[in-house]
């Protein structure tokens, strides 16, 4: 997927449609064109349960996270929501292909530019709504981690009814039990995230994270000894007591601290 597209002005006006990305019961994914330049757009089904709030979109200006550019409808009334599109390939698809050719320090900073992401998304008091490999885009030029698919929870929400899960198996314990999604929720998503991109072995898709699963990855991540802190800092991230995780900034400042520590080892 070029760079985040600073030159498209917000406007109705509608994309053209180039070819589907991904269907889902929600929306659809697409490549498309506006003003000369591609998009990707989702456009929602009329079932939709949840489709972002534009004006909060708007507002959301991270170079991690991929851009809103703007909102319109199609013929039918359905909502499209345009974002930037960004020459890369997925998280998913790497751990899936190739995460063996990134070296260790890589990995880490990528994380690093995710955590600064979801840090910048929580002080904003919202949340991403469905942190997974897939919903990140390693961006071809810089190899810059950037978050896709932006759901934009607000993190206190006015419909306490309205509950948005996620994907299994990043979803917290609290969270599969009916509670709304918070920052430890999402810190529990993201740990999950980055054992599975450190040790290169994608969780089992089962509704609750195994515990089997982080013990194994646990035991395949190797880390010089100067940077260890790290998995103990992943490893309370995952645990089932909410209060028990750290918040997003810890887990920023540990992987920040493990670059440094990694240069001055070279």
């Amino acid at each position: 997927m070029s760079g985040q597209s600073k030159n498209i002005v917000v406007t109705a006006e509608k994309p053209t449609f180039i070819r589907p990305l991904h269907f889902g019961f929600q929306k659809e994914t697409w490549l498309a064109k506006a003003h000369g330049k591609h998009v990707l757009v989702h456009r929602y089904s009329k079932d939709a349960i949840y489709i972002p709030n534009v004006s909060v979109m708007k507002s959301v200006r991270h170079p991690n996270i991929q851009r809103f550019l703007f909102e319109c409808k199609d013929d039918e009334g359905l909502v499209i929501l345009a974002f930037s599109f960004i020459e890369g390939q997925s998280l998913f698809e790497v751990l899936k292909h190739a995460s063996s050719h990134l070296a260790i320090p890589l990995r880490i900073k990528i994380l690093h530019d995710l955590a600064t992401g979801l840090h910048y998304l929580h002080k904003a008091s919202l949340l991403h709504g469905d942190i997974k490999p897939s919903n990140v885009i390693l961006r071809n030029r810089d190899l810059r981690g950037i978050w896709i698919d932006l759901c934009a929870l607000p993190a206190k929400p006015s419909n306490q009814g309205a509950v948005y899960f996620g994907t299994p198996p990043y979803i917290a314990k609290e969270v599969m039990d009916g509670s709304y999604p918070t920052e430890a929720s999402e810190v529990f998503a993201f740990g999950v995230l980055c054992l599975a991109f450190l040790s290169g072995v994608l969780p089992p898709a089962e509704t609750t994270l195994s515990k089997g699963w982080q013990r194994h990855c646990l035991e395949k991540i190797h880390l010089p000894s100067e940077v260890r802190a790290l998995l103990s800092a992943l490893d309370n991230s995952l645990s089932d007591d909410p209060t028990k995780r750290p918040p997003i900034l810890v887990v920023k400042k540990t992987l920040k601290k493990a670059i440094k520590r990694l240069q001055t080892q070279k």
